[in-house]
């Protein structure tokens, strides 16, 4: 899938937030804008977590006065997002890992779900991240099953019929958007 489609599966996670308290928001929707394009740091070009950052920033400050209410989250994503970014990144590099290698496998989005689990306890802040990357993660990964390339899941190979950039890919992008929209519509509507 494109970038593109993985950030707009963090959609997914609209209706969720209006349960979240307050101090949670902020992280839980930076983790899992980081989570979701983070397993793609093991591609050979560029680092995606600071490409995408950057061009939702860009589309944000085009909003105007709305940029404002996103400002909290967005600098901190940005700043976070780079450090992960460039961290995984060099260690893909390093150690020569291929692309939807080790990166791409179910292991460390229920790590980060576990982490964040236990620390959410203590922190809602710190724990919301780690959640909010988990759940970007496994998004990301659920994403890429579609696709014929497909992931390993627990050692099970699960792929799909849908080209990267093609016309299924943009439908699965808005589909993502839709529902999630939706589903936020109607958990105020009843």
């Amino acid at each position: 899938m494109t970038r593109n489609t993985h950030l707009a599966s963090s959609a997914l996670i609209l209706p969720l937030l209006a349960s979240l308290p307050p101090a949670a928001v902020g992280p839980w929707v930076t983790g899992t804008v980081i989570g979701v394009i983070a397993p793609d740091s093991d591609f050979p070009f560029g680092n995606p977590v600071q490409a995408s950052l950057k061009e939702i920033r860009r589309k944000v400050r085009s909003l105007g006065i709305i940029a404002g209410l996103f400002s909290s989250v967005l600098l901190p994503a940005h700043l976070i997002g780079y450090a992960v970014g460039w961290i995984l990144k060099t260690i893909c590099s390093v150690f020569g890992l291929p692309h939807r290698g080790i990166l791409h496998t179910p292991t460390w989005g229920l790590m980060m779900l576990v982490a964040g689990s236990g620390i959410w306890l203590f922190s809602p802040g710190a724990g919301g991240f780690l959640l909010g990357m988990g759940t970007g993660w496994i998004l990301h990964l659920a994403l890429d099953s579609l696709t014929p390339s497909g992931i390993r899941w627990f050692g099970k190979k699960i792929s799909g019929p849908i080209v990267t950039g093609g016309p299924g890919d943009t439908i699965v992008r808005w589909l993502m958007i839709a529902l999630g929209v939706l589903s936020l519509l109607a958990r105020y509507a009843g």
